[in-house]
Order: structure tokens, then C-alpha cells, then sequence
């Protein structure tokens, strides 16, 4: 029991230092949450937790959507990268009307959208179809969590990886974009 303590609490001043706003690890919302910001540090991305309160318009009435994570040291495409981690037991008509309508903002043009879920891509499909939407209509890119044992921390290599793949695109496309100026 000591020895998780101490992991917990080595992994949570690991998030601490390396996230670029210093947060308690009991003011994420979410275990799912801070599992994002362990993996983002692991892959060496530095992040702003709910930096942002965008408006849109839902249904004729203004909502604010707040996306859980900024990334600060890496850009998708030139595009600031922004994650959401979001559970399908949380998932509703509204939130994908919510992701609809950023995705349809201004605010949306200048940066990368990710949506990270444990909603099936199947799931998510037929669920979208209904309200006349694809999975284009609501991210840039959706990461379908797949745990490996039904536990939520069975999906933690999953998340490692396609962390780590978005910081590796990200740096390549910076790369590119570096050389091309340069010529």
C-alpha cells in the first residue's frame, strides 16, 4: 500500500512539474484526465489544463464548451493541439452537437482538435449517424481507447502510444515546415 502511495505521488509531481500550470492532482475531474497528462508528459509535451472557455451557438442558444488540455510545446500543422478526453458514459447528443458547433467556429481555425474517448468507433458512428453527423464533423482525430482487461487502466499503453505518435507527427511536421522556409 506504501509503495502505491509513493508511485501516485511520484507520478502526480511528475504531471505537476512538467505541466506548464501547476494543478493539484485531486483538481483534475477525472482519473481519465490525469492519465492524459501522465501520458502527455511521458511523451514530452507540455500542457495547460482548461485554458480555454469557447462559445458556441447549440440550438439556437449560446453553451460554453471548455476543452481539457492544451498542448504548448508542440503544434499540429501549425495548428495549436488541443485534447479532450471524454467518457462514453458522459457522452450525449448535446456533447456531440457541442464538439459540432466548435468544430464549425471560428475559434476552430487555428487549432487541432483531438477527441479521446472508451466509446466504441462503431458506437460513435451509429450515434452521429442519427443526428446527420460523422466522425468528421465532431474532431480533427478521435482516439478510440482500447483497454486491454475492461479496466480503465487497461488502456494506458494505448494512450501512451497514440500520445507519444501526436507528439512524433507533431515534431515531424514542425521539422518539415522549418526546412521549407528555410529554402
Amino acid at each position: 500500500m506504501e509503495a502505491q502511495k509513493l508511485q501516485d505521488s511520484t507520478l502526480n509531481a511528475e504531471v505537476l512539474r512538467f505541466g506548464s500550470m501547476l494543478r493539484e492532482p485531486r483538481d483534475f475531474v477525472s482519473d481519465f484526465e490525469r492519465d492524459v497528462a501522465h501520458s502527455l508528459v511521458k511523451a514530452g509535451l507540455a500542457y495547460e489544463y482548461e485554458p480555454y472557455k469557447f462559445f458556441v451557438e447549440i440550438d439556437g442558444r449560446v453553451r460554453m464548451f471548455v476543452p481539457d488540455f492544451r498542448i504548448t510545446n508542440a503544434k499540429m500543422g501549425g495548428k495549436e493541439i488541443i485534447l479532450e478526453p471524454h467518457g462514453a458514459a458522459f457522452t450525449d447528443d448535446y456533447f456531440f452537437k457541442k464538439l459540432n458547433a466548435f468544430m464549425d467556429s471560428k475559434e476552430h481555425d487555428s487549432r487541432y482538435f483531438v477527441l479521446i474517448t472508451n466509446m466504441s468507433k462503431e458506437e460513435m458512428t451509429r450515434r452521429l449517424a442519427k443526428l446527420g453527423m460523422k466522425l468528421s464533423d465532431i474532431a480533427d482525430d478521435i482516439w478510440f481507447e482500447t483497454s486491454t482487461d475492461g479496466t480503465v487502466a487497461g488502456y494506458l499503453p494505448y494512450l501512451e502510444r497514440k500520445t507519444q505518435e501526436l507528439a512524433d507527427k507533431a515534431r515531424a511536421l514542425s521539422n518539415f515546415m522549418r526546412r521549407s522556409i528555410e529554402r
